[in-house]
Formats: structure tokens, sequence, C-alpha cells
């Protein structure tokens, strides 16, 4: 499957779409078309029935949740790992995306202590693309960076350097950290592609991570094991997002937030994929 997605860029595009609307992303590239086309036909023809339901909807939601929370007694926990990086990259992208190979643009790490759940420092650092150099006006309007930005940051390889000596300063050992991402996308697409397209070995700090979406469904027994996104988290747990969506220091200091929120409750950040 990994090798498929490789060799055709459109096959990745379609199962992320498919796996974020939380549908099957098993089939060959016609299969999943088709699967995608027949969403967004329903959500389409469900447009009128959800906006005029939606308002009791999400009472409806909010009132399971908070029923929930009242459950949830918190006590501080140790966390399996000493230190958690959340990561959110931003990449190259166009309003077209279908095809196109994604390019790491910005990678942004919050690191949080697994023992006083603390945050402890920030690495942030833009990314030169190669292959596609010059960024889109969608992509720039909707990550708001520039290409000048762009343009004079080092290449992903010297990113990593940069990233391992961050880690270095603040004795992080790779075996005691895992990475907390906001659904799978981040390292299991772009980070391995970014390294395909770099053609270097990807680091084997990257072999596991944690997906907030399943630790946040499964810590609080959502109804069908319904996965909430960025936004959707920040509104049951009664938070805003703070700063720029889609700037990937702002969204990875959101699911930062979110992450320290629920360890504050007691919820272990262990069960990791690869």
């Amino acid at each position: 499957m990994l090798d498929d997605e490789l060799r055709n860029p459109q096959v990745a595009e379609l199962r992320i779409a498919l796996e974020s609307l939380g549908l099957s992303t098993k089939g060959q590239v016609k299969v999943l078309k088709e699967r995608l086309r027949k969403a967004k036909k329903r959500t389409q023809d469900s447009a009128v029935e959800t906006e005029s339901n939606s308002s009791e909807s999400i009472n409806l939601e909010s009132n399971a949740f908070e029923a929930k929370e009242d459950q949830v007694v918190a006590k501080k926990v140790q966390q399996p790992f000493d230190f958690y990086c959340v990561f959110d990259v931003e990449a190259t992208c166009r309003e077209d995306n279908v095809g196109w190979k994604h390019e790491v643009i910005e990678f942004p790490v919050v690191l949080v202590c697994g023992r006083t759940f603390e945050t402890i420092a920030e690495f942030r650092s833009f990314v030169r693309p190669v292959l596609n150099p010059v960024l889109s006006d969608f992509c720039t309007q909707l990550t708001g960076i520039t290409q000048d930005q762009v343009d004079s940051a080092p290449t992903f390889p010297e990113v990593l350097k940069l990233f391992e000596a961050f880690l270095s300063r603040y004795k992080v050992k790779h075996g005691r950290m895992r990475f907390i991402t906001d659904g799978p996308w981040d390292i299991r697409d772009f980070v391995r592609n970014q390294c395909v397209y770099s053609d270097i070995r990807r680091p084997a700090y990257f072999d596991t991570y944690l997906d907030l979406r399943r630790i946040f469904t499964k810590f609080y027994g959502r109804k069908g094991g319904k996965r909430a996104n960025l936004n959707g988290m920040l509104s049951l747990l009664n938070m805003e997002f703070e700063g720029r969506q889609h700037s990937g220091i702002d969204d990875t200091r959101n699911i930062a937030k979110i992450a320290v929120c629920l360890m504050e409750k007691g919820c272990v950040f262990e069960s990791t994929l690869r």
C-alpha cells in the first residue's frame, strides 16, 4: 500500500480525504474516487437537514460529553515517556491537490515534559522545498508562509539536524520520547514521503507516534468512536483556538494545550502507532 502511494500521489490524497471522513481507505484509485464521490454526494444531500438540526445535535453532543467529563476524576499520573514532542507540519499545496507531491515547509515542535506536563521549549524551522520551490498563492494564503521564508530556509535534511541538536540540548533520549500529532497524516504521510523526496532514511524517532484524536476518543469513550478534529476537541474542552489556523506553530501549540489538559485529567499517553 505504501509503495502504491509513493508511485501515485493521487492515491495518498484520496486516502487522506477518505480517512478524514472516517471511511475505508482500501482499494485502487477508481474505487477510492467513487467512494469519495458518494460521500460528498451524501454530504450535499443532507446539508439542509444538517443545518436545521445542527444546534440540537451540538447541544446533545455537548451534554453527553459534559456528563462523561463529570465522571473524570482529575489525578496526576506518571506518563510512560519522559518527553513528548507535539508536532504539526505544514506542506506545499495548491487548490487542486490531486497528484501533487506535498513537501514539508514548516517543521514546528512543542516539547512537553512527561513528568510536570509543562512546556519546556519550542522548535520551529521553515523548510525549503526542492521539487516545487515556488509556493502557490493558495498555499501562502492558507498557511501564511511566504516565498521569502522558504527561500532562505534550510532543506529538510538540514532541518532534521537542527532538530536533533535541539533534542540533545534538552537531553531528550529518542527511546524516552514520543511524538504527538493531530491525526496520522503528519508522520505517516508527510514526513515519510518527504524522506523519500529528500533521498534519506527516515529517522528512527519517527517510527512510532501518538494520535491525539484516537487518545481523546478513547479517553472520553465517544459514541461510535467518532473522532473530533482539533477545533472540535478544543470546543468540547471549553477552549478556543489561539493564533492563526494552519500556521504550523500555532496548530502545534493548540494541540499541546489539549494534550496537557488530558494529562492533567489522568489520561495516559502510551498507545503508539507506526
